[in-house]
């Protein structure tokens, strides 16, 4: 039987935040964990495309900026 792992928003983060971000500096428009964080939740939600991740992203991006972020500046205006 699996092991049951009871994950909130912040530990989702700590566990994402060790990933190393493989993109060049300067091709960085949004942090990866940012974007991990969305695709993953969107992803539990339903989203099928990138579209529908970046939809899900800014109609929830109260609750990420409050909840998920901390100091992180999320701007969803297009990917």
């Amino acid at each position: 039987m699996a092991k049951k792992i009871e994950v909130s928003p912040e530990s989702l983060v700590d566990f994402l935040e060790a990933l190393k971000d493989p993109r060049i500096d300067r091709t960085k428009k949004h942090e990866l964990i940012d974007i991990l964080v969305i695709a993953i939740c969107a992803a539990i939600c339903g989203a099928k495309t990138w579209i529908d991740i970046q939809d899900f992203g800014n109609a929830k991006i109260k609750w990420f900026k409050i909840f998920v972020t901390g100091q992180r500046n999320f701007s969803f205006i297009s990917c």
